[in-house]
């Protein structure tokens, strides 16, 4: 299953990084920019871990959007 652009879905965080974090959902991959995590700008919110479930929108970066 592709992502398509400004698809909502439910990930799993199955690494992480100083720059952000990689989520997979339904055995694809994808990568979370750091700063498009809640605990950038919210400061009580924890930093993404492995484990972690989200809800996240995708934006593709060659969608022109």
């Amino acid at each position: 299953m592709a992502f398509r652009n400004h698809q909502e879905l439910d990930v799993t965080v199955i690494a992480v990084a100083p720059v952000g974090a990689k989520a997979e959902a339904d055995g694809e991959a994808g990568f979370i920019d750091q700063v498009k995590h809640p605990s950038v700008w919210d400061e009580p919110v924890a930093p993404p871990q492995v484990g972690d479930r989200l809800h996240v929108v995708v934006r593709l970066r060659d969608a022109g959007t």
